[in-house]
């Protein structure tokens, strides 16, 4: 899995998460793709295959927080990354 944000990846809550998501720097990664690789992570993390609705799920948990991002672009992204 390609990493995006260490911040994000070694965040211990969903609401540092959403932080790093609204304040992710635009030369680095979009919100979306922060947000995609939460969502890949949170599948992959709990053994499960990154499916739509899982996909979904995680990003709707990421919103919920407060997170700030494009949800059809972020689940596209996150279903298009590679494991």
């Amino acid at each position: 899995m390609k990493i995006l944000s260490n911040a994000a990846m070694n965040a211990h809550s969903i609401e540092t998460v959403a932080t790093i998501v609204n304040q992710v720097c635009a030369e680095s990664a979009t919100s979306e793709e922060i947000a995609a690789q939460y969502a890949v992570q949170a599948c992959l993390s709990n053994d499960d295959d990154v499916t739509g609705d899982l996909v979904e799920v995680h990003l709707e948990f990421l919103a919920e927080a407060g997170a700030d991002f494009e949800f059809r672009e972020a689940k596209k992204l996150a279903l298009a990354w590679e494991v």
